[in-house]
């Protein structure tokens, strides 16, 4: 028998893990999918979390303005501020099983396919969430700047090693 040497298409610079270059391709064609279909997102105040259960966001009011007249006195305004405690809750995910024979038969590539249509579904499921937590806190009374509390979020960006939660107050 020959001795042979395989080449593995998802090993990085043909040394380590047979595997390292396949999430990557996938999760970055889901990514670039992702932040495509989004509209929300890029609006909100997004803070990572790199363990535990919530973040603290800084609230502010807003400040005034008016016409000056001559000779009246400037003593300054006050903007108010607060705190929001925002909670975690679970992953939004999106995933699709495809097994290796499955693709071994296929004719066609359909990894691709898939992550696109993961990415789209995951943008359309956040933008949805963010845009009820906009009119369903558009809809509360509160002062301003809003009360100290606790708001819960929606999942968070992508099941894909990422934990960030998006204010939505």
């Amino acid at each position: 028998m020959a001795n042979y040497t395989p080449s593995y298409i998802g090993q990085a610079a043909g040394a380590g893990d047979q595997n390292a270059l396949f999430l990557k391709l996938f999760s970055g064609e889901t990514l670039t999918a992702f932040e495509t279909a989004n509209t929300a997102l890029d609006r909100t105040m997004v803070r990572t979390i790199a363990n535990g259960k919530s973040a603290t966001f800084p609230v502010f009011g807003k400040a005034s303005a008016a016409y000056h007249a001559a000779g009246a006195e400037l003593t300054g305004s006050s903007i108010t501020g607060n705190e929001r405690i925002i909670s975690i809750q679970d992953l939004l995910v999106s995933h699709v099983f495809i097994a290796s024979i499955e693709e071994a038969k296929s004719s066609w590539e359909v990894r691709s396919i898939y992550a696109k249509e993961i990415g789209i579904a995951l943008a359309n499921q956040m933008d949805k969430h963010i845009y009820q937590m906009l009119v369903k806190n558009a809809r509360e009374s509160a002062a301003s700047p809003q009360a100290a509390g606790h708001k819960r979020c929606f999942c968070c960006r992508i099941n894909l090693c990422c934990r960030k939660i998006t204010r939505r107050s």
